[in-house]
């Protein structure tokens, strides 16, 4: 049997307008008690009670649909953020698409197909959308989050990884570790801070060179290079998904961590949790970068002309030993 608002009023003694202002978020110039607005939420969810999409979106002319575009790169991560943005999107009735995107792809047949989804709004990870998909999406509100977002008119939430990096490179220092390497596959804040720390200590960069982020490539390059120029002491990995497989091809070579090489990587994964050997990571706090990125979408879609919203996050250092 289809649950209906009716039903629900019925059953707490309300009227069905009143259940409608509390199940649909509207403003209303009659306040709802909080106990009311409770014993209505309760009501609806041990009545299994589920909104018509389609009515909805007639009358608000909302989709209740929300996308998230981010890059395809293997490992837990992005798995990570898209639940966490589902989560919390399904409290305020909302559907999430997660679109994966590859820049390498030659003809941007991604960027075609999400130019023509249906949304509400768009949380980006990353540099932002491409120019073509941004102008075809027209005014649907995009929310930037992520590493170097900021500087544009859209709302943004930005995490400034450099300082956690160079505190990680420093422990690395600290623990007496003098042959300090960084595995990376792109240039970024974290290989400046890399860099920064290295000459403060008055030490040799040693660069470690991968073609992607991948836990089978960390494996493979670490023990070629090891093998052609010996083991650091200490390894810096420009994601966790690399310093996985970094460790498993050094405890390949009969290498332990943390005994002949300390390692820290980067993006908190919880996969570290559970790992024999200890990996440190700088976390990036992605419970509050989704809430907030979420919340400044939510905003804009509601009252689209509200200046812009921005925020800025730090990531930290967490240590595993």
């Amino acid at each position: 049997m289809v649950v209906t608002l009716k039903d629900i009023a019925d059953a707490v003694g309300v009227k069905k307008q009143t259940v409608s202002v509390v199940l649909n978020n509207k403003p209303t110039a009659i306040p709802v008690s909080k106990a009311t607005r409770e014993r209505i939420l309760e009501t609806a969810r041990h009545m299994k009670y589920h909104p018509n999409g389609a009515a909805r979106s007639l009358a608000t002319g909302r989709t209740q649909r929300v996308a998230f575009w981010m890059p395809v790169l293997e490992g837990r991560f992005f798995h990570e953020i898209s639940c966490l943005l589902h989560r919390l999107v399904r409290d305020k009735r909302y559907e999430l698409i997660a679109w994966e995107f590859d820049r390498q792809t030659p003809d941007h047949s991604h960027s075609a197909g999400f130019a023509r989804i249906d949304v509400d709004g768009v949380m980006v990870f990353g540099s932002g959308l491409e120019p073509k998909v941004h102008s075809n999406l027209g005014r649907v509100p995009i929310v930037n989050m992520g590493m170097h977002c900021s500087g544009g008119p859209q709302d943004f939430v930005e995490v400034d990884l450099y300082p956690a990096s160079r505190k990680a490179v420093e422990y690395l220092l600290d623990r007496g570790r003098s042959r300090v390497a960084y595995m990376l596959c792109v240039e970024d804040d974290r290989h400046q801070a890399y860099l920064d720390a290295m000459r403060n200590a008055d030490k040799s960069p040693e660069l470690i060179v991968c073609p992607d982020y991948f836990r089978g490539t960390g494996r493979r390059v670490i023990k070629e290079y090891v093998l052609a120029h010996g083991c650091p002491e200490g390894i810096f990995c420009i994601s966790d998904e690399l310093a996985i497989g970094a460790s498993r091809g050094l405890r390949d070579l009969g290498l332990r961590i943390p005994r002949d090489v300390t390692m820290v990587g980067c993006e908190g994964i919880e996969d570290l949790d559970y790992l024999e050997s200890p990996i440190s990571s700088v976390s990036v706090p992605k419970d509050e970068m989704c809430r907030l990125a979420w919340d400044f979408l939510y905003q804009r879609i509601q009252q689209p002309q509200v200046p812009q919203q921005a925020a800025f996050l730090s990531a930290t250092l967490q240590v595993r030993e």
